[in-house]
């Protein structure tokens, strides 16, 4: 049994099944909107709606992604343009222009991670329940998806404040 290898863009927000390492963006195909399911393509499409699903509750509890600018991409490996020199001027008088500050820009490299929580329960252990696990287990890795991603950002403003 193969495993399903779902992934949603963060630049796109499109869904991509991967025909065969994750890491390699070629060799996927997206979902399109309509088309024909094939029995092959079943498992897939559950993927996307449980990944979709997971996605959506965890999505509102990133408490701390308000105090970040984020920056969608899908590499593991980046180089973002951060403005070092912009600063705006206060209590400016009546009709008085501001001073014009020119930007500069540091372009910081940097590695990203991933943090991954499976969602997998065989059929036989659904139709067993008498909970519904699998609902369960989807709201749980939500929360635990956004539990990981506070913890990150915390771990990172501790470290500028110190």
């Amino acid at each position: 049994m193969s495993r399903i290898q779902v992934y949603q863009s963060a630049v796109d927000g499109k869904f991509y099944k991967a025909a065969g390492d994750l890491n390699s963006i070629e060799s996927s195909c997206r979902f399109e909107a309509a088309g024909i399911v094939m029995p092959s393509d079943v498992s897939s499409v559950q993927a996307v709606t449980i990944l979709n699903e997971v996605l959506g509750l965890a999505r509102p509890q990133y408490t701390l992604r308000g105090i970040c600018r984020p920056i969608p991409m899908d590499n593991l490996t980046m180089r973002v343009d951060i403005a070092t020199s912009l600063a705006g001027q206060r209590k400016v008088k009546p009709l008085e222009e501001a001073k014009i500050s020119a930007e500069a820009y540091s372009a910081v490299n940097f590695d990203l991670w991933k943090n991954v929580v499976h969602v997998a329960m065989p059929d036989e252990t659904q139709m067993k329940s008498a909970h519904p696990l699998l609902q369960m287990h989807v709201s749980d890795a939500a929360r635990d998806l956004a539990r990981m991603g506070n913890l990150d950002i915390a771990e990172e403003v501790e470290g500028k404040v110190t």
